[in-house]
C-alpha cells in the first residue's frame, strides 16, 4: 500500500536498499501523483545519499510531463554530493542549463560541496567563477566547500587566498572553515600566513 511504502521512505532508520526499492514500487504503482509527492520521495532518497534513486525520481518527473524545478535539480545535487559523485553533480548543473531553468547560490553550493567531498579543487574555483559571473553572492557555504575541497588537494595558498575573499565580504569563517585552513598550512607549513590570516 502506497501508506506503508511512505512511511518507509519517511523512518530514517529504513536500509538504504529499502528506501529505494519502496520509492520504485511508488514510481512503477504510478503512487505519486503531482510534482509535491515526486519532490518528497526525492528528498527522502536524498538524505540517504542515494544518489541512483533521485536520478531515477527525477527522470520519472520529466517522463510523466512533470515541471521541474531548480529546487528538484538542487535536491538532486545534494544527494550526488553525498555520495561524492562530483562527476554527476556537474552533469546535472548542464541539465539544469539544458532545461532553462537558472542555478542559484543554492545550486552551486551543492556542486562546490560534491568538490569538497572529493578534492576537486579545480572545479570547485571554477564553479566559484561562475557564482560571480551569474551575479550571485557567495556565502559561507560556497567558500566554506571550496576551501575544504582546496585543502584536500594540498592547495593551502589558495585556501588561504579563498578566506581573505571571504573576509573581504564580511563573511567570518566557521569551525568548519578554520579546521580545513589549519589543516592546509599544516600539509604546506605556512603557520605564518594562517596567523596573518586569522588576526585580520
Amino acid at each position: 500500500p502506497k501508506g506503508h511504502l511512505l512511511n518507509l521512505l519517511r523512518n530514517r532508520s529504513t536500509p538504504w536498499s529499502v528506501a529505494l526499492e519502496s520509492a520504485s514500487l511508488l514510481l512503477r504503482g504510478q503512487h505519486v501523483a503531482d510534482r509535491r509527492e515526486a519532490s518528497w520521495v526525492m528528498r527522502a532518497l536524498g538524505k540517504r545519499g542515494a544518489w541512483s534513486g533521485v536520478l531515477f525520481v527525477l527522470d520519472h518527473m520529466r517522463t510523466a510531463g512533470m515541471r521541474t524545478e531548480t529546487s528538484d535539480f538542487n535536491a538532486a545535487i545534494r544527494a550526488c554530493g553525498r555520495g561524492a559523485r562530483t562527476d554527476v553533480a556537474m552533469k546535472l548543473l548542464a541539465d539544469l542549463r539544458s532545461h532553462r531553468l537558472a542555478p542559484d547560490v543554492t545550486t552551486y553550493n551543492a556542486v562546490v560541496t560534491a568538490c569538497a567531498k572529493t578534492g576537486k579543487w579545480t572545479t570547485a574555483l571554477a564553479l566559484m567563477q561562475q557564482v560571480a559571473d551569474a551575479s550571485l553572492q557567495p556565502d559561507r557555504t560556497t567558500y566554506s566547500a571550496a576551501i575544504v575541497a582546496c585543502q584536500k588537494g594540498f592547495k593551502s595558498k589558495l585556501a588561504l587566498k579563498l578566506v581573505a575573499q571571504m573576509r573581504d565580504g564580511d563573511l567570518t569563517p566557521d569551525v568548519v572553515t578554520s579546521s580545513a585552513v589549519i589543516n592546509a598550512c599544516e600539509i604546506g607549513k605556512l603557520w605564518r600566513a594562517a596567523m596573518w590570516t586569522f588576526r585580520q
